[in-house]
C-alpha cells in the first residue's frame, strides 16, 4: 500500500491520499478520501480510525500469529478480506460509543505506511474505564524506533484528555515480560497476576498481568510529561479546557 498524505491531520477533516498500488482491492488508482475525524497526530506517526481503506493491512495483522500473540490472542478472525471490508464499513458508519471501542491503524509519517494497530476497547461508560491495546508488526524499519511508546502515549492522551476516562487498564501476557516492564515504566501499576487465566492456542494456560493507570496519576506524572515532550513534542498531561468526549457525553 503506497499513499501520500496531501494535507495535515485536523479533526473532522478528510485527508486526500494518492496510491500507486493497483492490486489492492481498496486502493484507488488516483485518489481517495481517508476520514481523519478520530485521528491522533504525533511527531513520527498518526493513528487513523479503522476504515475500509486499511482492509489489506488489518487482515495481514490478524493473520500474523506473532502479532496476534502480542496484541490480542482471541481477536475475532474474519473469513476473508471481503468480510473484513464489510465490517470496516459498518465500523466507519457508527460512532465509537455505540461500539464501546475505538481502534486505529498506526501510520509511519516518514514512509507513509501502516505499521501497527492500537485501540481503546471494552469501554464501560458508567465506570469510565477501558482497555489499552497497542501492537506493531515486527520489521527492520521500525524495530529501533520509538513507535510503540509514541503510539501508547497518543492513546493515553486520547483516553484521558478526550474520552476523560477515570481508569485505563492494560492486560499483558506473562510471556511478554519486556512489554510488561515498559508498561510499568509509563506509570501503570500492576494490580495483579492472573495465574493460568488464558488458554493459549497452543493448548497451554498462561498467566496474565493486569495493570492500570488512573486519571489522577496520568495528570500528575512527571515521567509522562518528560516522555511525551521528548517523543511527541508536547506535554500530553497538561490539563485541557472544554474537552469534548467523543466516546460518550459524560457530565
Amino acid at each position: 500500500m503506497n499513499f501520500q498524505i496531501r494535507q495535515s491531520v485536523e479533526k473532522g477533516a478528510l485527508v486526500i491520499l494518492e496510491s500507486t498500488d493497483n492490486t489492492n482491492m481498496n486502493s484507488p488508482t488516483q485518489t481517495t478520501q481517508l476520514d481523519s475525524y478520530y485521528a491522533c497526530d504525533g511527531k513520527h506517526i498518526t493513528l487513523y480510525r479503522f476504515q475500509p481503506y486499511f482492509t489489506d493491512f488489518i487482515f495481514q495483522c490478524y493473520k500474523n500469529e506473532d502479532f496476534i500473540s502480542r496484541y490480542r490472542l482471541y481477536q475475532r478472525q474474519p473469513k476473508n478480506k471481503q468480510e473484513l471490508h464489510k465490517e470496516l464499513l459498518t465500523i466507519q458508519s457508527l460512532p465509537p460509543e455505540m461500539l464501546k471501542s475505538i481502534e486505529w491503524v498506526i501510520v509511519d509519517k516518514a514512509t507513509q505506511q501502516p505499521i501497527g494497530l492500537a485501540g481503546l476497547v471494552n469501554y464501560q461508560q458508567l465506570h469510565a474505564y477501558a482497555e489499552l491495546l497497542v501492537g506493531l508488526l515486527k520489521s527492520k524499519e521500525t524495530q529501533h524506533k520509538p513507535y510503540g511508546p509514541e503510539a501508547t502515549l497518543l492513546v493515553l492522551e486520547y483516553a484521558f484528555q478526550t474520552v476523560r476516562l477515570n481508569k485505563l487498564i492494560s492486560f499483558i501476557y506473562a510471556y511478554n515480560d519486556k512489554v510488561q516492564q515498559s508498561t510499568l515504566r509509563l506509570g501503570f501499576q500492576q494490580e495483579g497476576l492472573l495465574k493460568q487465566h488464558i488458554l493459549a492456542p497452543s493448548g497451554k494456560h498462561i498467566d496474565l498481568f493486569q495493570n492500570a493507570l488512573l486519571s489522577e496519576e496520568f495528570f500528575a506524572s512527571e515521567q509522562l510529561t518528560r516522555l511525551s515532550q521528548r517523543i511527541i513534542g508536547r506535554d500530553i498531561t497538561q490539563q485541557r479546557h472544554a474537552v469534548v468526549n467523543i466516546l460518550a457525553n459524560r457530565q
